[in-house]
């Protein structure tokens, strides 16, 4: 049996030799009969649930030892806002500094050597969260006139943390 991948695009070299790598490891391989099925492993039954995922979070601590008290207190009482839950998720993701910012990707090795890690907004300092969401003067205009339109005033925080608790 001979494995065929389609992609969607033009592959770029280095995605060539992780392919490369891939196929190594598939060789010898045959594909099962049964239908594959989605299997939430921390889940009791298999079944992804949110009480689940947050005690998988919270055993593996994400960083939340490392955090201060005021830090922690942040982290306990995020799931408690009767926020969407996606919007819960993504506080949580953005607090550890986990969003995809061009910084977190290229330490990922996600970015090629020579791409730009500058803001892909304002271009003036590299891409973090903290820049994206408090510091680039292009999105601080946005959160500007929302909070203009809203009829709230804000000062900038100088970190995220400082921001949740407002």
């Amino acid at each position: 049996m001979r494995w065929l991948f389609r992609w969607r695009r033009e592959l770029f070299e280095w995605e060539k030799d992780i392919v490369k790598d891939l196929l190594a490891r598939l060789d010898g391989r045959v594909m099962g009969v049964k239908p594959d099925v989605w299997v939430w492993k921390p889940g009791e039954d298999g079944m992804f649930s949110l009480k689940s995922c947050y005690t998988l979070l919270h055993s593996l601590s994400y960083g939340v030892a490392n955090l201060n008290d005021m830090e922690k207190v942040i982290f306990l009482e995020i799931w408690r806002c009767k926020a969407p839950t996606k919007v819960l998720a993504f506080s949580w993701t953005l607090l550890l500094d986990r969003i995809p910012s061009k910084i977190n990707l290229a330490n990922r090795s996600l970015l090629r050597a020579d791409e730009s890690k500058r803001c892909v907004f304002c271009d003036e300092r590299e891409e973090s969260a903290i820049h994206l969401f408090l510091h680039c003067s292009w999105v601080s205009k946005v959160w500007r006139e929302v909070m203009r339109w809203l009829n709230f005033n804000i000062i900038t925080p100088p970190n995220l943390f400082l921001h949740a608790l407002g």
